[in-house]
């Protein structure tokens, strides 16, 4: 599947691993140990530079030291290249979806000249297939440039700033959503935070109803919405925080607790994700405040819903999850 040739509701592995068997052990390591060094880069961080103040040794104390202050200080440095096709296109980012045995279904063909706003669910804990299916857009759809928005509290985080920005994403403003949405697609994930303190072991639980901010976006521009669902994304952590902090959460645009992966660590799971796109949903322009909008946002929301669940129940059998329930809150 690639440069736009695939079959509608084929479900289409994305990535094949080296037959080499020492290759295959080195691609794991390279996927482990860096999506742990990026997914605990907030742990990772104070422990070095407590790890630097605590050496009696002086010379690999301030290397430590340097290093740290270093990677600190590159919250400073602009986030740039957006979209940048070399790292999505990497040996580094192919490793991470060998990892996770990434799939992709598409249930209908998109024009590569259009534009979309892509709504993806569940956010999980942490928002792995989404990420990784942006790296995934130029090789499908040559020509469509799909661009994301993530928690504007991200790109205070050193490394995390930089890797979102080369994965296409901006804060989560209405400026740069009209912003980006004038260069190409946009594809966010609706849930946010809200829905990683909704996060239960046994069923898949979604925060959809009230979400409705992207949708007016989407009829003031006549731009189509693309329900999207991401098999898996919910099994790479489980989450261990006390739904009291979600308020505190929200508040400071950050997670708060403790996001449990493989071996209990802050890797993420080897739990195969899967994609499945469905098909764009047309949506009237009209302005706001003229007549007819309101209506249109209710519409064009009430389709969302109804496209979301129908993915779902169409393609989780795919994945194996034929007793796995769906709650749309």
């Amino acid at each position: 599947m690639s440069k736009g040739h695939y079959k509608t509701g084929v479900r289409y592995c994305m990535e094949t691993w080296p037959e080499n068997v020492i290759l295959r052990a080195l691609d794991t390591f390279l996927a482990m140990s860096s999506m742990f060094g990026y997914t605990a880069t907030l742990v990772l961080i104070p422990t070095l530079a407590m790890i630097a103040y605590l050496l009696p040794w002086k010379i690999p104390a301030w290397g430590i030291g340097l290093f740290v202050t270093g990677i600190c200080l590159s919250v400073l440095l602009p986030a740039e290249p957006l979209l940048w096709e070399r790292f999505q296109h990497s040996t580094l980012v192919s490793s991470w979806r060998r990892y996770f045995a990434f799939s992709l279904a598409v249930e209908q063909k998109l024009d590569p000249q259009g534009k979309y706003i892509f709504a993806g669910f569940p956010h999980g804990v942490f928002p792995v297939s989404e990420l990784l299916c942006i790296s995934l857009m130029l090789k499908v759809w040559p020509g469509l440039r799909v661009y994301s928005i993530a928690a504007s509290s991200v790109f205070s985080v050193p490394v995390w700033r930089h890797i979102m920005a080369w994965t296409g994403a901006r804060p989560a403003t209405r400026r740069w959503f009209r912003k980006l949405l004038q260069q190409g697609s946009v594809s966010l994930v609706p849930g946010g935070i809200a829905e990683m303190f909704l996060w239960e072991e046994g069923r898949e639980v979604i925060k959809v109803r009230d979400r409705k901010g992207f949708v007016r976006l989407a009829v003031e521009q006549g731009v189509p919405l693309v329900p999207v669902y991401h098999f898996g994304n919910s099994k790479l952590f489980s989450w261990v925080a006390p739904r009291s902090w979600e308020v505190l959460a929200r508040r400071v645009r950050m997670a708060l607790g403790y996001p449990k992966g493989r071996w209990g660590t802050l890797m993420p799971r080897n739990e195969p994700l899967f994609m499945a796109v469905g098909a764009p949903i047309p949506v009237p322009r009209i302005a706001p405040g003229q007549p007819g909008y309101a209506e249109a946002v209710e519409a064009a929301h009430a389709q969302l819903v109804d496209a979301l669940v129908a993915l779902y129940e169409k393609y989780r059998g795919q994945y194996g999850w034929d007793d796995r329930e769906l709650v749309v809150t």
